[in-house]
């Protein structure tokens, strides 16, 4: 699982013809792995700002989406090891 995202960093082809400084680049901000049983995934969170564009509403329960190595786990035996 890797999680990527837009960020701004420094521009290696600064020239006249391309003077800024920052540019914005698709940069790697989380991953993880789930191995049998052993889950090396820190929590994700995914923004609900970047991903809804608005800021959460916290009176209807929005925020943030975090998920942990239990969560992981879970999605991956419904999909790897579904029941039936």
């Amino acid at each position: 699982m890797e999680q990527w995202e837009l960020a701004g960093m420094h521009n290696p082809d600064v020239m006249q013809a391309n003077p800024d400084p920052f540019i914005l680049g698709v940069t790697k901000t989380g991953e993880g792995d789930i191995v049998g049983n052993v889950g090396t995934v820190a929590p994700l969170k995914i923004s609900f700002k970047k991903t809804m564009l608005r800021n959460p509403n916290e009176a209807l329960g929005e925020g943030d989406i975090v998920l942990d190595a239990q969560n992981f786990k879970e999605v991956a035996q419904i999909v790897w090891d579904p029941p039936g």
